[in-house]
């Protein structure tokens, strides 16, 4: 109860709520399953994207690293969910601002495509979407742009219609004009997918925050201050929610 109920605060951008319900859960599992029981790392790993949110890196690493060490031990490197986890460390090192070392934990989870994901594992599309982000990030701009546009395309062919998901491709991919220099096409895919994304996941959502910083960079590089610090100030109002 207290995990299932830390995912959904967390979902709302509640992260204070969500770090003190992931610990209790925790608390509870090593005592009753052991440090190694499967519901023990996966509380561990969703309590690792929050502290990856509230921006305590160091603890985020460490308990990201740990959940990569005993997966690997129990389940094996190729297992799902040890994939997954290789994903979330990805995108804790691309916040970290290590583009370099998140790209190598994308291409490993892209290894296990046709093997142990299968094309539509949500793993695979978003390990893709990962390598581009990193990509975009080392300057090597054209390769970024394929491994994004393949992501947003199988999730358009393997999700519903209207999917949270594929708007958040798009804003990936507007994120991506940006390192382009597209800039009055960023403006335009980055507003539709903030306004589709604000309507299906609410305020303090990821995808909204997220959103809302890629909106932020599109102005600074455009050149429109008033617009950035607008934007800027928006997501870190959703970011202080409850």
């Amino acid at each position: 109860a207290h995990h299932n109920y830390a995912i959904a605060e967390g979902d709302l951008g509640h992260d204070s709520i969500a770090d003190a319900h992931f610990r209790a859960a925790l608390a509870l599992e090593r005592r009753g399953l052991g440090d190694e029981h499967p519901l023990t790392l996966s509380t561990l790993g969703s309590h690792a994207a929050i502290l990856e949110t509230m921006g305590r890196f160091p603890e985020a690493d460490s308990a990201y690293q740990t959940v990569l060490r005993v997966r690997a031990k129990v389940l094996g490197s190729e297992h799902p969910e040890y994939a997954w986890t290789m994903f979330n460390y990805a995108d804790f090192l691309l916040r970290a601002d290590r583009p370099a070392d998140a790209a190598l934990w994308a291409r490993r989870v892209l290894a296990l495509r046709g093997k142990s994901l299968p094309e539509t594992h949500p793993a695979v599309a978003t390990g893709m979407q990962m390598l581009g982000r990193a990509l975009d990030r080392m300057d090597s701009t054209d390769a970024a742009g394929r491994w994004l546009r393949e992501s947003m395309q199988l999730r358009r062919a393997t999700l519903p219609e209207g999917h949270w998901l594929v708007h958040s491709s798009e804003s990936a991919w507007g994120e991506h004009l940006i390192y382009a220099k597209r800039y009055a096409e960023a403006e335009q895919l980055l507003l539709a997918s903030h306004a589709k994304l604000l309507a299906l996941r609410g305020e303090a959502s990821y995808p909204v925050r997220d959103t809302r910083a890629r909106l932020a960079h599109l102005y600074s590089a455009w050149g429109d201050t008033t617009k950035a610090e607008r934007w800027a100030k928006e997501g870190e109002a959703a970011a202080k929610s409850p």
